[in-house]
């Protein structure tokens, strides 16, 4: 995410890497059991730095700028033998493009291709590197008929924006577990905090869940919770509805808290959080925080993102801002979010230059979200 800042100096993939390994710790750069990929371009392959970077946890992803010649394969011959993965990135399915690649292809792990303009040539490639015992990436996958068709093909990896865009299904019906804590958020968001209590200590799980999410290291309450009543008065209410709709990502999907939309609205919200406590003011990160988390519950419902924020009774400044009708800056907050997830270069310094914030501020800002998702993540799990 890092690399998303853009206009960094030369030598700035090598101090991104060491300063995201020495300020925010490498579980929570990629979190546990988890490989990450890092750009090399052809100075960096060649770079000392290159061999401090922990092999057991990073995927060395060669730039579509490098020239593959006898050198360069040499180096990665060199460093596939010590025990690094490598990736090849952009690739595209034609005959000029595999033939220049062929020599590096006995060291490389994953190669991330670009939408084909043939099917039946990207399928022929994809049948000859997963024989090669190469694990094959999709790139830019947008929708779910993409990643079912790239699945069909033999693709294991997928990366683009297709989780985070909905199939809308006419009539469907939320989950009877997810159901009762969209009930529980629009009568916290009616102020009913009576009847929100009453139903949420029906469900034993959630108050035992909620109650060891309370009581983890993420906080430090002097005295342990006891109730969700004393929750409540000491974490406010504010706080317990984003809890909630990170629950309701968890009990919504399949995956539970292993859920991409789970990752992706935590990042949201914690993106949201930073930037607007730095641009507008701290007081407004609570609502910025819950409106990320609230950005992708139409994907997670498969329903229309205006029908779900009426059920849950979402205030009309935050329902504008999801639903793209609100020039504010809260509004254009949300907005340089998700053209950060989208890599939109031209939307993304257009907002900075409205909100007068620069990419710099930007990096430093989009690093703190690693720490900040991990923990959020643990104290999920705890």
């Amino acid at each position: 995410m890092l690399n998303r800042a853009g206009e960094i100096p030369k030598n700035a993939t090598e101090q991104v890497l060491v300063n995201a390994m020495n300020f925010a710790g490498l579980d929570n750069l990629i979190g546990r059991g988890s490989k990450a990929f890092i750009n090399i371009d052809e100075q960096m392959l060649f770079s000392n730095v290159l061999e401090s970077i922990p092999k057991e946890h990073f995927i060395l992803e060669l730039l579509e700028t490098i020239e593959f010649t006898p050198k360069i394969t040499t180096r990665v011959e060199q460093l596939h033998r010590s025990g690094y993965l490598f990736a090849l990135d952009d690739i595209i399915c034609t005959r000029a493009v595999i033939d220049s690649i062929t020599p590096l292809l006995p060291f490389v792990a994953v190669i991330k291709l670009d939408p084909p303009e043939s099917i039946e040539t990207y399928k022929r490639y994809v049948t000859l590197f997963k024989k090669m015992g190469i694990s094959v990436l999709a790139e830019k996958v947008e929708t779910q008929e993409e990643h079912d068709t790239f699945h069909t093909m033999g693709c294991d990896l997928f990366q683009g924006y297709y989780f985070a865009k909905p199939i809308i299904v006419s009539g469907k019906k939320i989950d009877t577990s997810a159901a009762r804590l969209i009930e529980i958020l629009a009568l916290l968001n009616d102020e009913n905090i009576k009847k929100a209590l009453h139903l949420f200590e029906q469900d034993a799980a959630l108050t035992l869940q909620l109650l060891r999410y309370m009581n983890s290291a993420a906080f430090s309450f002097r005295t342990d919770i006891n109730s969700v009543r004393h929750a409540v008065t000491l974490l406010g209410s504010g706080y317990l509805k984003q809890w909630l709709t990170l629950m309701t990502y968890a009990r919504g999907s399949k995956n539970g808290l292993e859920s991409p939309l789970l990752f992706l609205a935590q990042d949201r919200a914690s993106m949201m959080e930073l930037l607007t406590a730095e641009i507008i003011g701290k007081k407004s990160r609570e609502q910025a925080n819950l409106i990320g988390l609230l950005s992708l519950i139409d994907s997670l419902f498969q329903r229309p993102m205006e029908e779900l924020l009426q059920e849950i009774h979402v205030d009309e400044s935050i329902t504008n801002i999801l639903l793209h009708k609100s020039d504010s800056d809260m509004g254009k907050v949300y907005q340089l979010v998700i053209a950060l997830e989208a890599l939109d270069n031209k939307r993304i310094d257009r907002l900075l230059a409205e909100l007068g914030f620069d990419r710099r501020r930007l990096a430093s800002t989009m690093q703190q979200c690693y720490e900040i998702t991990e923990r959020s993540q643990k104290s999920l799990e705890a």
